[in-house]
């Protein structure tokens, strides 16, 4: 059976640059009650914003693993249109929702309710720190009015580490050193708009340029906020000064606004922000120097530290003990060698290929379309976010999967000749006992294990990805859908490589077998021990969607149209179709959004968090 080449299977693992979060804070919590308070405050009189975008998804590993594996669902909630909450409005823990907390000025204090909907755990991803609406309670309570800790928490999306957050109206700060007259500030657009239309900054000149001189300016940065702040436009020219405020105004038509800093005379210059710079980060940094180098902080808070990598579970045994199984499918054919049931199979081939061929193309069929076809998508939204860009990527790679069979075939005929004008069908049923040609034996031989090599290399690589990328449940059930398929498959190559074409001995079309899918080990070796990225193993997954597409398509649902098969079989077939079906359907009730996971220790200083 003609299956798809190494090369095209290796195209697949394409490592493209991951897309960052887009929030600024996110905490996961133990939540053994229903429900409990969401509170926001009012802090010198006012909210530090009008409303709030938040994300609340179920947990079931309450740790800081637990919360980056979650990642993903959240950038894909979060690009949801969001549900408008009022002040006492109720919160659901849900995945694809997104709400907006709308606080009432009116009131110093404005609480929600947090559905759990039985969830043990929760995660919440914020638009800004929920500390910067702390004025005399803490922000996340239990029916008791019992603080609620999280057990982890990062301050910026996307694993740019945990940030202790300060009270007061900024968000940020840091001080620089600044020895020349003129620097230039940078804010730009990111995915097509800036991360907020206006940003309050406030620079104080300093001759302490440290993390002590920042922290002795907090309280006066503190003041320069709550001065009214000077709208300063594209191009203008702002000049550090204390009790001054200024409210940058980014040109809505550009793709970067810029800001010139005169810094003439000042040692250094602590600069506080409404937003985090990185927000507005798309190809250039935010402070640079009048020939473009880079400028960094001396100190900033909060404080940037690395994010501890996240705990990856080893999938080493489960993926060399499937494949292992998946390859012992290879060795079916010694059934058909015991006289008993080879003689059963000759007898009622007619019945028993099409009742295994159903099964067998329920059950990849359920697997390409519930699992594979499906979870590519998300895992492919991590390397590109529009709609277009997903889509024509995960079309291509479905399409390249379902075609490479028929690649291969006609490569095959290259090497080998093209089959006899009579039909392969035909030669085995005009040639028993009599010798075939060499053309005819060895097209036949090499279709089916060079087809097998490739094909079960490529299984390989499938089924690494979902246990490497998706966890232990949803690698098992592409495993299972595997063996399924390849049993009724090694079946028919076993009764081809001993039938009157090919013409081997039983040992020799067991071996050939045995030894042409020992690939998938290969390919499970390959993509378990390398990096592949979420959007790698979407491809790759989609890849194997369209591969399961043509075997159930091409391979398996023909023999159900045999003319050989009557009403009673066929229904039978079908029976056995819908059985295959459901079996990996059941998958479905116990399974979640196969997430994204993080770059391990990735700190990117100048990634912005996409607000």
């Amino acid at each position: 059976m003609l299956r798809p080449p190494l090369l095209l299977c290796l195209l697949s693992l394409a490592i493209v640059p991951s897309a960052h979060a887009a929030w600024e804070w996110s905490g996961i919590f133990k939540t053994p009650d229903p429900s409990y308070k969401w509170l926001a405050q009012k802090v010198d009189g006012k909210y530090a914003d009008a409303n709030m975008k938040i994300v609340v998804l179920k947990a079931t590993d309450v740790t800081e693993a637990g919360l980056k594996a979650l990642n993903g669902e959240a950038e894909h909630s979060w690009e949801e249109t969001c549900t408008k909450v009022e002040n006492g409005g109720t919160v659901k823990a849900k995945a694809d929702a997104c709400y907006m907390l709308e606080f009432d000025t009116t009131v110093s204090e404005t609480t929600f309710t947090i559905d759990t909907d039985g969830a043990a755990g929760l995660a919440f991803f914020t638009a800004h720190f929920p500390t910067e609406f702390e004025d005399t309670k803490h922000y996340f309570k239990d029916s008791n009015g019992k603080d609620i800790e999280p057990e982890a928490q990062t301050g910026g999306g996307g694993g740019h580490g945990h940030h202790h957050h300060h009270a007061g109206p900024f968000e940020w700060a840091g001080i620089f050193d600044v020895p020349e007259d003129m620097y230039m500030w940078t804010s730009q657009k990111v995915d097509g708009d800036y991360a907020d239309k206006t940003m309050k900054v406030a620079l104080l000149p300093t001759t302490d340029v440290s993390a002590a001189g920042l922290e002795a300016l907090e309280e006066e940065g503190k003041h320069a906020f709550e001065t009214t702040c000077v709208k300063v436009e594209h191009g203008a020219v702002i000049t550090p000064e204390a009790d001054k405020c200024f409210d940058l105004q980014f040109h809505p038509d550009l793709w970067q606004s810029l800001y010139t800093i005169n810094a003439k005379g000042v040692t250094g210059v602590a600069i506080f922000a409404q937003h985090f710079p990185t927000e507005f980060e798309a190809t250039a940094h935010y402070l640079k120097d009048k020939v473009g180098e880079d400028i960094e902080p001396v100190a900033e808070q909060p404080e940037p530290t690395e994010a501890a990598a996240p705990a990856e579970e080893d999938h080493w045994g489960a993926v060399i003990l499937s494949s292992v199984l998946v390859n012992l499918c290879t060795l079916i054919g010694v059934i058909l060698a015991v006289p008993m049931f080879k003689k059963l199979m000759d007898q009622n081939e007619a019945v028993l290929l099409p009742v295994v061929c159903g099964f067998a193309a329920g059950a990849i069929l359920s697997c390409a379309f519930f699992l594979l076809l499906f979870e590519a998508t998300h895992l492919i939204g991590v390397g590109w976010k529009k709609e277009v860009e997903i889509l024509w990527r995960w079309g291509v790679m479905i399409l390249a999967g379902f075609l490479l069979p028929t690649v291969l075939d006609f490569f095959v005929n290259l090497i080998a000749g093209p089959p006899s004008d009579k039909g392969e069908e035909q030669i085995q049923d005009a040639a028993l006992g009599q010798a075939q040609t060499k053309a005819s034996r060895l097209r036949m031989i090499s279709a089916i294990i060079l087809g097998d090599g490739f094909h079960n290399l490529c299984d390989g690589f499938f089924v690494a990805a979902a246990f490497k990328g998706c966890g232990s449940t949803f690698g098992w059930s592409v495993a299972v859908a595997t063996i399924l398929h390849e049993l009724p498959q090694e079946l028919a190559d076993y009764a081809l490589l001993v039938g009157p074409v090919a013409q081997l001995k039983v040992w020799q079309a067991l071996v050939f077998n045995f030894v042409s899918g020992l690939s998938i080990l290969l390919g499970a070796i390959i993509v378990t021990a390398s990096e592949v990225s979420d959007e790698a193993t979407g491809l790759l997954l989609a890849f194997g969607g369209g591969v399961y597409v043509h075997v159930a398509a091409v391979e398996c649902m023909p023999r159900l149209y045999s003319v050989k098969v009557t009403a009673k079989i066929s229904a039978i077939s079908l029976g056995m179709f819908m059985l295959g079906c459901v079996l990996i359907g059941l998958v479905l009730l116990d399974h979640e959004h196969c997430v994204p996971q993080l770059a391990e220790g990735e700190v990117d200083p100048h990634a912005g968090h996409h607000h």
